[in-house]
């Protein structure tokens, strides 16, 4: 079999496709169509403002996108036409609108509208722009052109000098320069002052032109209606056929941020140069082309006739499928030669080659059984290895040589080739392995079949940095060989499938393999670190992993997810990005092992609909997102209020319920836009979400700001956070500080209040406590006085007070008393007579008398028995002239009774005796208490007074000894008493004058009274 085709030529098989005049490629174009919110499906111009509103011009209006949403402004809007020419932005921001009606300005959603009947020389504006004085122009259809400086118009055509009536264009170059395209008279300049008109005669490709541009180097480009011409100031350069360049009308020309110059043609779609070559690009909904812009992020905006708009990301890359001429959309094995061909692989349609922009296939039917492409490499020696399913191919020198069983292949269904650092070339196939020397020049062993089975594939081989080749299988896992020995590491070792379809190292040295149905995982000959959807990645189902950079591009089943590469903390997750059908890859699934990274850097993956070309370095994550405030609704729970700014957002108390309705412009993937938003004042931490409505219920009163930030697929893109508004919800009455304040005065003047009234309660209540006290105490004082002085008539006034501090009186033993008795005579017969009342009211009226004047004279009663009254003198304190008082007291005594009598009905007649000598005195009882004193001084006393004679004072001798020289007396004798044998006595008969008067006895009498008490 070998010498069959080892003669074969290579390049017998090669079905080369001629080169054309330009490259064709497709481009992942995004389409927005009126199904999008598009006002119509013609784009005539295509603008973006200061805040990143894309506005286009349409047949039936303006439309305003934001990235998800279309705003369109016509007749109702305030447009003076719908049929919308050109667009432009002056420096104060205004939207310039020209139409096939006129003109209308926009400026903070005012419009103002202009036609002929307003100075302009014709309704029909093509090209609108402002000069270094801020004066704007227009380029009508058929009145020339004009200079608006707000106030006046000022018409320049071919009356006055202007070198054409018919304009299509107009635009200012970097050094202030007006260009004008015409219709008829080529290309005009006007620096200020004059106007110099450039025709075909000057090197133009036409006369009639249709738009004009100046790239960054300064080159002016104008097309024309026979293709495009460059003017570098001094000479014009025309583009022709053999440059690539077809005779065509160019609608617009724009450069983006690479430099490319892209140039939109009347028919026949997109072109880009890049300084060398000319790419003719498919993609676009429609080929004819109207206008395009290159928007602040550097995405391409394509307007065409009927076929909408579409969206080329700064991002874009290439896409070769059948009609670029590739054999086949189904991409499996992809490899740069040393050359710089790309040997694209495909399922059943053979080879597709890519040199130099241009196509070449090879295909079976010349004779070459490469159908089912698997594998394609150069080794070291510049020859190309093909696997396919029947077998190995191999290509040196443009000769081929097959390889299968009958020469030493193991197995013919070839899965993929590998050569080593030595230079073996490595077969993994399905049920095993073979190897080839390239010194012997054949294969030299099989492997693995400790391990083979019908249904083990050899998916990938991999050598890493120490040389061990790896060799991932589907149902067995991975196997490493040292070169000695094999080991197999499957899930009992941490592998979270055996299904495996690729392994790779990246620079770190960290093994990454890629799972059928579990992700990808990490090792690090130890550990295993699995990530799979719930991770971030696009789908569990990867085929490969390829390290550019700090990044891994992962192959899988939905797309391609690309992967920071850097783990080192996952408990924040991972940083992902993802390219899928949403940024233009022509078939979400990719295939197992095709993949390749070219010398030049570009990364290529082979799909299921087509081969993608993708330039890492485009790779340009948004910057800023804007975010704006669309409206906030307000509600106290019963009405809703709606406000667009927070300007006039005043707020009572109870206008607590606030929602923030926001949006954001982001063309790249809106659809992925993150928003993080905080309303400070009540949180302090970011919240999440991917609505453009936030709400907030209840919230107390205080000073808020409501701040959003947003983020794409990868990572945060505002660093600042954008304050969308600010507001303050006033405390209720109930909670502000004039009402705490008053509340604390009135509450303190509450409590002061209370206290007073408490403390004037408590104070009349004192009072009156007081008042009842005093009653009380007044009452008490009254009785104590009625006690004390019950008492003082009981005992002395000295003995009360020892008896109140004390408890009791200690009795005492006076040596020099006199006693006093008193009896009135016949009394038993008086009270047989007398009724008691009248009875006890005599004797109570002398005895009241007697009181009385033993108070004069310093006595001390003692008692009264029936009409007995006893009377003591010199007790309780001790005095010397005790029987000359008592004496005294006597006397009166007598006399009162006398005197009494003289007047009284019942006439009493009185004994009266007294002695005087030594007593015990003392207080008994304790109810009732008696002060009393006892001795024979008391017994002769009462004896003295039964020996008495009525109306007589009967004294003893020693009575008389002690008075003797203050009284007459007449001694009667020894008088015979019972017990006590006769005793002398004397009866006093007067006062002796010679001694002292009794007025004068009197008066020391009673200082010594009052000395003694």
């Amino acid at each position: 079999m070998w010498n069959l085709f080892k003669n074969i030529s290579f390049a017998l098989v090669l079905l080369v496709i001629l080169p054309n005049n330009f490259y064709t490629q497709s481009l992942n174009f995004h389409h927005y169509s009126t199904s999008h919110g598009l006002p119509q499906s013609t784009i005539y111009d295509i603008i973006q403002d200061s805040s990143g509103f894309l506005w286009f011009g349409t047949e039936a209006g303006i439309g305003r996108f934001d990235g998800k949403n279309v705003k369109t402004y016509g007749y109702s809007e305030g447009l003076i036409g719908i049929n919308i020419a050109s667009l432009f932005i002056d420096k104060y921001g205004s939207l310039w609108i020209g139409t096939s009606d006129g003109l209308s300005i926009m400026f903070e959603g005012e419009i103002k509208n202009y036609s002929k009947k307003d100075g302009l020389p014709d309704d029909y504006i093509y090209g609108i722009t402002e000069d270094r004085d801020g004066n704007v122009w227009l380029a009508t259809r058929y009145g020339g052109a004009c200079k608006f400086n707000g106030r006046k118009i000022q018409v320049y055509n071919e009356d006055n000098g202007f070198p054409s009536n018919q304009l299509m264009a107009i635009y200012k170059d970097n050094k202030g320069n007006l260009w004008f395209a015409s219709y008829d008279k080529g290309l005009i300049k006007f620096d200020g002052k004059n106007f110099v008109t450039y025709t075909i005669n000057d090197g133009l490709a036409s006369n009639l032109v249709l738009s004009i541009f100046e790239d960054s180097q300064g080159i002016l480009w104008i097309g024309t209606d026979k293709g495009v011409t460059t003017f570098d100031g001094e000479t014009f350069f025309r583009f022709t056929k053999r440059e690539g360049f077809p005779e065509e009308e160019v609608k617009v020309i724009v450069e983006d941020k690479s430099g490319n110059i892209w140039i939109g043609l009347h028919n026949h779609g997109i072109l880009r140069y890049d300084g060398r070559k000319i790419y003719k690009h498919y993609g676009l909904e429609s080929d004819e082309v109207r206008s395009a812009y290159v928007d602040k992020r550097g995405d391409l905006w394509i307007g065409t006739f009927l076929g909408g708009l579409s969206r080329l990301p700064i991002d874009w890359f290439e896409i070769y499928d059948v009609q670029n001429g590739l054999v086949s959309n189904k991409i499996y094995p992809i490899l740069e030669d040393k050359n710089g061909k790309m040997y694209v692989g495909h399922w059943g349609k053979g080879i597709s080659i890519i040199e130099n922009g241009n196509i070449s296939n090879i295909q079976r039917e010349i004779g070459l059984s490469i159908s089912n492409l698997s594998s394609i490499i150069q080794d070291k020696k510049d020859d190309i290895w093909f696997g396919t399913w029947d077998g190995v191919v191999k290509v040196k020198n443009n000769t081929i040589r097959y390889f299968n069983k009958a020469n030493g292949l193991k197995l013919d269904n070839i899965v993929k080739i590998f050569e080593d650092s030595k230079g073996y070339i490595w077969f993994g196939a399905i049920g095993g392995v073979s190897k080839y020397d390239p010194s012997l020049g054949k294969i030299t062993g099989e492997y693995l079949n400790d391990f083979a089975s019908s249904t083990m594939w050899v998916n990938d081989i991999f050598e890493d940095k120490n040389g061990t080749i790896w060799f991932a299988t589907h149902n067995v896992g991975l196997i490493n060989y040292d070169g000695k020995s094999f080991t197999k590491i499957d899930t009992a070792n941490g592998l979270p499938i055996n299904n495996i379809y690729s392994i790779t190292q990246d620079k770190k040295g960290y093994y990454w393999i890629s799972t059928d149905g579990k992700g990808v995982c990490r090792y690090d000959g130890n550990e295993f670190i699995i990530l799979n959807e719930q991770d971030g990645l696009s789908s569990d189902v990867c085929y490969y992993i390829l390290e550019n950079y700090d990044e891994l591009y992962i192959g899988t089943l939905n797309g391609i997810t690309v992967l920071k590469n850097d783990l080192t903390n996952l408990k924040k997750g991972i940083q992902t990005r993802y390219i899928s059908k949403n940024e233009g890859l022509p078939s979400q699934e990719l295939n197992q092992g095709s993949y390749f990274k070219d010398k030049n850097g570009y990364l290529w993956f082979g799909t299921q609909n087509g081969l993608v070309k993708i330039d890492p370095n485009k790779n340009v994550n948004d910057t800023y997102i804007p975010i704006y405030l669309n409206n906030i609704i307000v509600s106290d729970g019963i009405n809703e209020t709606s406000f667009k700014t927070d300007s006039n957002l005043d707020l009572n108390s109870e206008q607590n319920n606030l929602s923030f309705e926001f949006f954001s412009i982001s063309f790249a993937k809106p659809n992925e836009t993150m928003f993080e938003f905080m309303l400070e004042g009540v949180e302090d931490n970011w919240s999440k979400t991917k609505e453009n409505r936030v709400t907030y219920r209840a919230l107390p009163s205080g000073i808020y700001k409501f701040w959003v930030r947003a983020k794409n697929n990868s990572e945060m893109v505002n660093a600042k956070p954008k304050l969308l508004a600010s507001f303050n919800i006033p405390a209720p009455f109930y909670k502000t500080w004039w009402f705490y304040t008053s509340s604390i005065v009135l509450f303190f003047l509450f409590i002061y209040s209370l206290y007073l009234y408490k403390t004037n309660q408590v104070k009349r209540r004192n009072e009156a406590l007081e008042a009842m006290v005093k009653d009380r105490t007044r009452e008490l004082e009254i009785e104590k006085n009625k006690s004390d002085d019950l008492l003082h008539n009981i005992l002395p006034s000295t003995l009360v007070e020892e008896l109140k501090v004390n408890g009791r009186v200690r009795p005492r033993k006076f040596n020099s008393v006199s006693i006093m008795f008193t009896d009135f005579k016949a009394f038993t017969y008086t009270t047989s007579v007398l009724p008691a009342e009248e009875l006890v009211n005599e004797l109570n009226d002398i005895f009241k008398n007697f009181d009385a004047l033993i108070g004069k004279y310093g006595l001390e009663k003692l008692k009264t028995i029936g009409d007995s009254y006893m009377a003591a003198c010199g007790i309780p304190n001790e005095i010397d002239d005790h029987a000359v008082r008592m004496v005294y007291a006597a006397l009166d005594f007598q006399n009162m009774i006398k005197e009494r009598n003289k007047t009284s009905a019942i006439k009493w007649d009185m004994r009266l005796g007294i002695h005087s000598g030594s007593v015990v005195a003392g207080v008994v009882g304790t109810k009732k208490f008696t002060y009393d004193i006892w001795g024979d001084t008391v017994n002769i006393a009462s004896r003295m007074e039964s020996s008495g004679e009525p109306g007589e004072i009967n004294i003893s001798g020693y009575t008389y000894m002690l008075i003797r020289d203050q009284f007459e007396c007449e001694y009667r004798g020894k008088v015979d008493t019972k017990g006590k044998g006769g005793i002398d006595m004397y009866f006093v008969k007067s006062i002796n004058r010679m001694q002292n008067t009794t007025q004068n006895y009197g008066y020391k009498l009673f200082k010594s009274f009052k000395q003694i008490n």
